[in-house]
Formats: C-alpha cells, sequence, structure tokens
C-alpha cells in the first residue's frame, strides 16, 4: 500500500512539471511573436539651428522701475519786474515770441525821470560853482593871512566852506548818477535768451514798483520735479538714469538723470470731523491725528476733548421752563 502511494506522488509530480513546462514554453512564444511582429523604431532627425536663432547669455543687473509723475519746468527762467512806477509806455514782445539776452522788453513813461535828471543837473552846477567860489575865497584868505590882514579864524572858516563846497559837489554827483539810473532802468531788458511765457502788463497800464512785467523762460534745458514716497527714496541716488515720456511727445522717450534729491516732510492735516464731540469720532481723530511713530513729523498733537464753557444763565424758556447755565464748544485739532 506504501508502495502504491510513492508512484502515485510520483507521477503527479512529473505531471505538474510538464504541464508548467508547457505553459512556460507557450508564453515565451507568444512573447517573441509579438516582438517580432512590432513597429520599428525610427530614428529622430538631428535638429539644426541657424545663425539668428542663436542667442549668448549674459549676467546683466536687472533694473527696479519706479513710475512716477510730475510737472516739466525750465530750469531757467526769470521775471522781468518793474524797477521804477510809472505807465507802461511800450511793449515789444508778445506770448510765445523769441527773445535775446539784453532786448529790450518794456518801456516805462519817463517824463517824471527826465525832469529829476534836469534838477540833479543843476544841482550838481550849482555844487560845482559854489566849490569854485570857495576855492577863490580860501586863496585870497591864505594871501591876507600872510600879510596879518585877516586872522587865523577867518582863514579856517574859509578852509571850512571850502571843505563842505567839495562834499556838497560830491552829493549832488551822486544824486545825478541815481537819477541817470532811474532812467536807464525805465526800460526793461531780457535777462536771458529764451521765450515769452507770460505777458502780465498792457500798454497804458500804471505799474508799481516791482511789479511783474514779462516772464521769460529757457526750454533748451528742462527738469521734472515728482513726489516719491518715502519708502522708495534711499534707493534713489544723484546720477542715476530716468526715462521720461512728455505728453505730446509720446512716441518720443527723453532720457535723464537724477539732479537732485529735496527732502520735504509734509505733516498729514487733521479731517474736518475732528471737531466731533462724539466719543468714537474723536478716537478715530485722535488716529488720524497721531500718525505711527516712524513717521511722526512734526510730533503728534491730541485731539482736545469737549470742554464746558460756563457762561451767564440765560432767562427761562416759556416753553420748556428750562434754563442753560452752560454752554459747549467744539474745538479742531
Amino acid at each position: 500500500m506504501g508502495v502504491r502511494l510513492t508512484r502515485r506522488r510520483i507521477i503527479g509530480a512529473l505531471a505538474v512539471v510538464i504541464l508548467i513546462g508547457g505553459v512556460a514554453g507557450a508564453v515565451a512564444l507568444r512573447a517573441s511573436k509579438k516582438g517580432s511582429d512590432g513597429p520599428e523604431v525610427k530614428a529622430q532627425p538631428t535638429l539644426e539651428f541657424g545663425a539668428g536663432e542663436l542667442a549668448s547669455v549674459e549676467s546683466k543687473a536687472m533694473p527696479r522701475w519706479l513710475p512716477v509723475s510730475g510737472t516739466m519746468q525750465p530750469v531757467r527762467q526769470a521775471t522781468v519786474k518793474a524797477k521804477v512806477s510809472g505807465d507802461v509806455r511800450q511793449i515789444t514782445v508778445r506770448e510765445g515770441d523769441s527773445v535775446q539776452a539784453g532786448q529790450m522788453l518794456v518801456r516805462v513813461d519817463t517824463a517824471d525821470l527826465d525832469a529829476r535828471v534836469l534838477e540833479r543837473q543843476g544841482q550838481l552846477q550849482s555844487a560845482r560853482a559854489q566849490l569854485a567860489l570857495a576855492e577863490k575865497t580860501n586863496a585870497m584868505n591864505q594871501k591876507l593871512l600872510k600879510q596879518n590882514f585877516i586872522s587865523q579864524n577867518a582863514s579856517d572858516n574859509a578852509e571850512s566852506s571850502l571843505e563842505v563846497a567839495k562834499g556838497n559837489l560830491q552829493a549832488a554827483q551822486a544824486q545825478l548818477r541815481v537819477a541817470q539810473n532811474a532812467l536807464k532802468d525805465s526800460v526793461a531788458t531780457a535777462p536771458l535768451s529764451g521765450i515769452v511765457a507770460k505777458r502780465h502788463v498792457q500798454p497804458g497800464e500804471k505799474v508799481a514798483f516791482d511789479s511783474p512785467l514779462v516772464t521769460v523762460v529757457d526750454l533748451k534745458d528742462m527738469e521734472l520735479q515728482a513726489a516719491v514716497p518715502s519708502s522708495d527714496i534711499p534707493e534713489l541716488k544723484p546720477g542715476m538714469t530716468v526715462d521720461l515720456v512728455v505728453d505730446g511727445f509720446t512716441d518720443r522717450k527723453f532720457t535723464g538723470r537724477i539732479e537732485r534729491i529735496n527732502p520735504s516732510p509734509k505733516p498729514a492735516r487733521a479731517p474736518s470731523w475732528c471737531s466731533s464731540a462724539s466719543p468714537t469720532r474723536r478716537r478715530r481723530c485722535a488716529a488720524a491725528c497721531s500718525p505711527p511713530a516712524a513717521s511722526r513729523w512734526p510730533p503728534a498733537r491730541r485731539c482736545p476733548r469737549s470742554r464746558p464753557r460756563r457762561s451767564a444763565p440765560k432767562p427761562v424758556s416759556p416753553i420748556s421752563g428750562r434754563s442753560r447755565a452752560a454752554s459747549w464748544r467744539r474745538r479742531q485739532c
């Protein structure tokens, strides 16, 4: 019985081994058929680039753009003002005209100035005559003093009169020079070459001293004045390049540089509702009047609370039967 069981096991094992070998052979044969029947892999073509399609890589600093806006103003401009008072007799330019340095712009009436010059010339001639007379008198007194015909006191008086005459002559010459300068100042000239931007007066108007007459600007050099946030100011330095786009020249770009940085802190103004006596609005007012500590300039102020102001009692109202003994006032921060 034991022998029979051993033979059966051997036969079963052989059958299993044959079955496994057949299955493995079938699977290998099928895989080989699939590999032989599959499509052939094509070789990829080699790509070639032209000279225009190649670019070289370089390391450069990437600029950071800070967009700002402002107003363009000429670097050189001047407002010609009247140095004498009077009526405007002539204006030789209009807005938009080109002028050269030293060109006459406005002429003021000089009738009074001419009369003053004539007066000063007469005073000068009188001073010269008095000086000549004082010199002759002094010379005669010196001769008489040597001959003992006059006293020393009389000779000293003559010398003193001579010195006074010399001083009067110098004063008359200075006054004549002042009158001539005033006559010359009646003609206003252009201080620089440029274009007339504005004409402030018209012929026939009366102008006072230091009144504006004509504004002349030089458009060769322009500057942009723009406000920059305080957080970006540390990154700006004089000499940095600036690209500008001007209204009217949208197709062109102008290149400039930072000339100067002018720090101008401006404290924030308190809102109009700071005067409210409401507790909620008072807190909002305090927040507006007191910015953060890093940006406080000038030092923050607190919004004062409403304080009672005592006043005389008012007469009793016939309708309500009440009187008010105090009035309240509100103050802005």
